[in-house]
């Protein structure tokens, strides 16, 4: 069974979570359309300093995983 896998290196800016699911989408969008199954993030990409965003940031990639069919 072969399974198509995006990576994703990128930047990640610790202090905006805005931005973060901006690039987020914007990478899922693209392993999308080039027919991939699971995309993986950095391991910090999560990870905020923003105070009370509790479940925010698994919810949200929830929602672009499902809009676009793939994997996070």
């Amino acid at each position: 069974m072969k399974c198509k896998i995006a990576v994703v290196q990128c930047v990640i800016e610790e202090l905006s979570l805005k931005e973060n699911f901006e690039k987020a989408e914007k990478y899922i969008k693209e392993a999308a359309k080039k027919k991939a199954e699971l995309i993986v993030f950095p391991e910090n990409f999560l990870i905020c300093k923003e105070k009370n965003v509790q479940n925010k940031p698994v919810k949200n990639m929830q929602v672009l995983a499902k809009k676009y069919n793939i994997d996070v």
